[in-house]
């Protein structure tokens, strides 16, 4: 019986670690996304020497990228459970 039992948590807890692998590889995809487009925005800006919108891009980039951090770094499950 001991044995059915830690099959099955070993079996949840890789069910789980996979739901999380692909939750990441898709949050990934979605920051590259807009990481890719404000990067082309910021060399577009340098092609066309258009120096005046350029800093507004760059920022943009560096909020994207500090929200991708803030997103993997902070801890999850700090809010509020929907149970109570």
């Amino acid at each position: 019986m001991t044995g059915l039992f830690a099959t099955t948590v070993a079996r949840r807890r890789a069910a789980l670690f996979q739901g999380q692998a692909e939750s990441r590889r898709l949050r990934y995809a979605a920051f590259s996304v807009g990481l890719g487009l404000w990067s082309a925005f910021a060399i577009a800006d340098e092609l066309f020497i258009a120096y005046a919108v350029e800093g507004t891009h760059l920022r943009l980039f560096t909020a994207r990228l500090a929200t991708l951090l803030a997103v993997e770094l902070l801890p999850h499950g700090s809010g509020s459970e929907s149970g109570r």
